[in-house]
C-alpha cells in the first residue's frame, strides 16, 4: 500500500480512528490501570462502605477514596477501585454508622496482578483495626462486625508483586473492542450526513426511556408519589384545587407543599393526556408517565425536517439524566420541553415567530400558537426563568447583529404576541383567584403548617429543622457549602446520571471521564467560536456563560439560604441555551471532532442508563 492509499484509508475512517484512539485510552485507564471489587455484604439498614487506599507513608484522603451505599435489599456490589501497583495500604470503613454489618466476601483484582480473595476468618483476620470496632466474630452470615461509633475502619497492608500482562491476550481483546466500530462506520456512515445520527440516536433513546417507564415500580424516582397524587387530580377536575381540599391532601410533600398550589401547568396536561387513554384500560401510572414520553417523542419527530434541529437537538443526547425526567412523572421534563420550543421559535429562521416578524404571512392559528407557547413559558418552572432572561439577551443580540427590515412593525407584532401570552396566562390566573381567593400565600401558609412533617414545619424552632435548611442561618458559609460539601461535585454527579431518590450512582472512574469529556467539549466550543466566529459570535458565547454562571449560582444560592439540594436537573436550563449557540455559530466547528466527543458522551450516557438506572432501581416481578 502506498502512501496516497494509506491517507485515503486514514480520511475514509478518521472518526473511527479518533474514537479507537479514545476507546485505547479510556480500556487503559479505567479497566486495565484500576481494579475491580467484588463485594459481599449484608447490613439490616442503609449505609456507607468505604474503601481508602494509601502509599507508604502518606495520609488517607477523600480524593483516594471509593463510596458505595449499602442497602438492606442487597448483598453483592461491583465497583472500580484504583491502580493497585500504586498502594501498600487500604482502609475499610464497613458501615458509616453506630450498628452491625455482616461482611461475607471481598474480592479485589487487576489485570496483570494477583487477586485478592478475603472470604473466611483466616482471610479476615488480617484485617488490623484502627478505630470505631466494638467487636468482631465470625457467624454463619458472615464476619459479624460491630461498631462503637459513625467511623469504624480497618487496615490491610497488600505487598504485591510486579504486574506481568498476557500481551497477546491484551491485544486480542482491545481488538474485539475497536472492531465493531469499523463494522459500524462502514454501515452506518450515511448517517453521518446532516447530523442524521442524532435522530437515530434519539430513537435508541426513546426505547430506553420507555424500558424504565415500564418496568420502575411507582414512586421510585424523585418525589414521584406526590408528582402522581397531583397529575391525578387532573383527570376528574378541570379548575386548580382549593388549597385546603381534602382532594389534594395526598399530594402534600414532607415539606407541606402541593405541586397543585403552585401555578406550573403540567399536572393539566398529564392529567388530560391520561384521561384520553382511557379507553385503553392501562395501568394508571403507565398512563401518567406516557405524558413525559410523548413530548420526547414530539422532539424526535422535530428532528425528522431540518438537519439544523438536529443539531438544536444534539445537547439531550450527552446526559443520561436528561432522558431519565422524561420516564416518570414530574413537572421538569415538561419545562425543558417548553423552553426547547422557545428556543426554536428563536433560532429557526423559517419558524413561525421568525416569519410573523419579517412581515411573511403567517396564518392565524401559528400567531394563536406563539401566544400559547409564551403562556406556557410563563408557567414553567423557576429554574427555567434563567432561560427567559437568556431569551431577552438573545433576542437583543440578534436584533443588533441581524436587524430586522421593519423595526416599528416587528415591534408591533411582537406586542400582539406578548398580549395574546398574558391574555392565555390570565386565564390561568384567573381559575386560580376565583378557586382560592386572593389570599392563597397565607392559606398555602396554613396548609403547610399543618401538614409537614416535624422537621420541616415553619414553626419548627432551627435547631431542631432538617440538618439540610437554612445553612446560612446556622453559620455555615458559602464558601462551606461548596468546599465541604461539595455542592458543585455533587451537582454534576446528579447532572449526569443519579437515579431513584439519588440512590443509584455510577463509578468514580465513570463520572471522571464525563467531567473531562464534558470540559473537552466546551472548550472545543469556545475555541471553535473564539478562533473562527466574528465577533457577533463571541458576544452570543459571551452571554450564555453569563446566563449559565448565574443560574449556578442562583441555584448554589437557593442551597446555602433554604434547601440544601445539589440537583443537577436544576441546571437544565443550559441545554437549549447550548443548542442555541451551536445553531448560530454552526460553520465554525470542525465536524469529525463534533462528531466524536458527541458519539463518546452519548455512549457513556447509554452505559450510565442501562448498567446504572435501570439496572439498580426496583421493577415489577423483582425482588
Amino acid at each position: 500500500m502506498n502512501l496516497k492509499s494509506t491517507r485515503n484509508v486514514f480520511w475514509k475512517y478518521r472518526v473511527v480512528l479518533l474514537l479507537s484512539l479514545c476507546s485505547a485510552l479510556a480500556y487503559s485507564h479505567f479497566f486495565l490501570n484500576k481494579a475491580f471489587v467484588e463485594l459481599q455484604i449484608s447490613t439490616p439498614v442503609k449505609t456507607d462502605f468505604k474503601i481508602y487506599w494509601t502509599a507508604s507513608g502518606k495520609n488517607f484522603s477523600e480524593g483516594h477514596m471509593v463510596r458505595v451505599t449499602l442497602t438492606p435489599r442487597t448483598e453483592r456490589y461491583t465497583f472500580f477501585l484504583t491502580d493497585l501497583r500504586k498502594v501498600q495500604t487500604l482502609r475499610i470503613d464497613p458501615l458509616s454508622h453506630k450498628g452491625i454489618v455482616y461482611f461475607k466476601d471481598l474480592v479485589i483484582k487487576q489485570q496483570g496482578l494477583p487477586t485478592l480473595h478475603l472470604t473466611g476468618p483466616k482471610d479476615f483476620s488480617q484485617f488490623q483495626p484502627i478505630g470505631g470496632i466494638r467487636s468482631t466474630n465470625y457467624t454463619n452470615k458472615g464476619w459479624k462486625i460491630q461498631s462503637s461509633d459513625n467511623d469504624p475502619r480497618f487496615e490491610l497492608h497488600i505487598t504485591l508483586p510486579p504486574r506481568s500482562l498476557n500481551w497477546p491476550a491484551e491485544i486480542a481483546r482491545f481488538i474485539l473492542l475497536i472492531s465493531p466500530l469499523f463494522l459500524l462506520a462502514r454501515v452506518l456512515s450515511f448517517l453521518w450526513q446532516n447530523y442524521t445520527y442524532v435522530t437515530y440516536q434519539a430513537f435508541f433513546v426513546l426505547a430506553l426511556i420507555l424500558a424504565m417507564a415500564g418496568v420502575t415500580k411507582v414512586d421510585h424516582h424523585p418525589d414521584e408519589r406526590v408528582h402522581y397524587a397531583a397529575a391525578r387530580y387532573y383527570q376528574n377536575h378541570w379548575l386548580p384545587p382549593a388549597v385546603e381540599s381534602p382532594e389534594i391532601l395526598d399530594s402534600y410533600s414532607d415539606f407541606g407543599i402541593s405541586r397543585l398550589n403552585l401555578m406550573e401547568v403540567s399536572y393539566f396536561f398529564a392529567g388530560k393526556f391520561s384521561e384520553l387513554l382511557g379507553p385503553f384500560h392501562l395501568n394508571k401510572l403507565i398512563s401518567l408517565r406516557l405524558f413525559n414520553i410523548s413530548l420526547f417523542t414530539i422532539l424526535i419527530f422535530l428532528s425528522f425536517g431540518t438537519n439544523r434541529f438536529r443539531l438544536y437537538f444534539l445537547p439531550m443526547l450527552l446526559s443520561p439524566q436528561i432522558w431519565y425526567i422524561f420516564s416518570y412523572i414530574n413537572s421538569d421534563a415538561f419545562s425543558l420541553f417548553v423552553v426547547l420550543l422557545v428556543g426554536w421559535q428563536m433560532v429557526n429562521n423559517k419558524s413561525a415567530f421568525n416569519q410573523f416578524l419579517e412581515q411573511k404571512y403567517v396564518s392565524l392559528h401559528k400567531i394563536i400558537g406563539l401566544g400559547l407557547l409564551l403562556a406556557l413559558l410563563i408557567f414553567v418552572k423557576k429554574n427555567y426563568y434563567f432561560f427567559t432572561l437568556y431569551l431577552v439577551l438573545f433576542f437583543s443580540w440578534k436584533c443588533f447583529f441581524h436587524p430586522f427590515q421593519d423595526r416599528r412593525a416587528m415591534a408591533k407584532k411582537l406586542l400582539i404576541i406578548i398580549v395574546l401570552g398574558l391574555a392565555f396566562a390570565g386565564v390561568r390566573l384567573g381559575a386560580d383567584i376565583y378557586v382560592n381567593g386572593m389570599n392563597k400565600n397565607e392559606k398555602i401558609h396554613i396548609m403547610q403548617e399543618r401538614t409537614a412533617k416535624p422537621l420541616f414545619k415553619p414553626s419548627t424552632p432551627l435547631e431542631k429543622k432538617f440538618g439540610a435548611l437554612l445553612l446560612r442561618d446556622r453559620g455555615v458559609t458559602y464558601l462551606t457549602i461548596l468546599k465541604v460539601f461539595r455542592w458543585g461535585e455533587k451537582s454534576f454527579r446528579t447532572g449526569f446520571g443519579a437515579y431513584g431518590y439519588m440512590t443509584a450512582f455510577a463509578s468514580d472512574s465513570y463520572y471522571d471521564l464525563v467531567r473531562w469529556l464534558g470540559i473537552a467539549s466546551l472548550l472545543f466550543m469556545g475555541i471553535s467560536i473564539a478562533w473562527k466566529s466574528d465577533k457577533s459570535g463571541i458576544i452570543l458565547l459571551g452571554g450564555t456563560v453569563f446566563c449559565s454562571l448565574a443560574l449556578i449560582g442562583a441555584a448554589s444560592y437557593h442551597a446555602w439560604t433554604y434547601d440544601f439540594q445539589a440537583q443537577g436537573r436544576y441546571l437544565f436550563p443550559i441545554i437549549p441555551m447550548i443548542g442555541m449557540v451551536l445553531v448560530q455559530t454552526e460553520k465554525v466547528y470542525n465536524q469529525i471532532t463534533l462528531r466524536v466527543l458527541s458519539s463518546l458522551m452519548f455512549f457513556l450516557a447509554v452505559f450510565s442508563f442501562v448498567f446504572v438506572g435501570l439496572y439498580s432501581l426496583a421493577k415489577y416481578g423483582w425482588a
